[in-house]
């Protein structure tokens, strides 16, 4: 078994964003700021790529588990008596799509100006064709035979910084074990 799935978010953002410049431009105190030049605006620019791609390095599969463990279908794993069972069931979910909504914050510094923060909003839209779960004690333990295609979309107060991103099937590849001890699913 796998520890990961080797699928990073990383992966599905593109090289440059199309308006990150222009959007940041308008951002509260970008009047002190362009004292600080335009060059200032370039580096906010590319830091800004640098730092959402930086901290969006975790594996799309474990953050699909966290969707797949509150789905009602498997509640029953999570009640008793099954979730007393030492054995691990393996669970088919068929074809359904979810949408998982991130928000990345940028914090910089520009010049004599004080520290700032720009939220983003990172929307992941999730086509899940076939998966099968590996359940063990009310918790997700594993991915197997996923298939699956992801779009994503970085926005700034609502404006896409890019086309939105779409994958091709993406499959996981063997058995992805998920951090111990595994996700919890809800009991309802």
């Amino acid at each position: 078994m796998k520890d990961s799935s080797g699928c990073s978010l990383r992966d599905l953002f593109p090289g440059q964003f199309e308006h990150l410049e222009r959007e940041l431009r308008g951002e509260p105190g970008a009047r002190e700021a362009e004292r600080d030049g335009p060059l200032a605006w370039d580096y906010l620019a590319s830091r800004a790529q640098e730092l959402i791609l930086e901290n969006q390095d975790f594996d799309i599969f474990e953050s699909l588990a966290r969707g797949w463990a509150a789905l009602r279908k498997l509640r029953e794993y999570a009640r008793e008596p099954k979730r007393a069972e030492d054995r691990t069931f393996d669970v088919a979910l068929g074809k359904h799509e979810f949408t998982l909504q991130l928000r990345p914050t940028l914090t910089y510094q520009i010049g004599s100006l004080p520290e700032h923060s720009i939220p983003f909003d990172l929307a992941l839209s999730v086509r899940v064709e076939s998966v099968v779960l590996a359940i063990l004690h009310g918790r997700i333990r594993a991915v197997d035979s996923a298939d699956c295609s992801v779009t994503a979309q970085l926005k700034y107060r609502g404006i896409p910084l890019h086309d939105e991103l779409k994958t091709q099937k993406v499959r996981a590849p063997g058995r992805i074990r998920l951090r111990e001890p595994g996700l919890e699913i809800s009991a309802g």
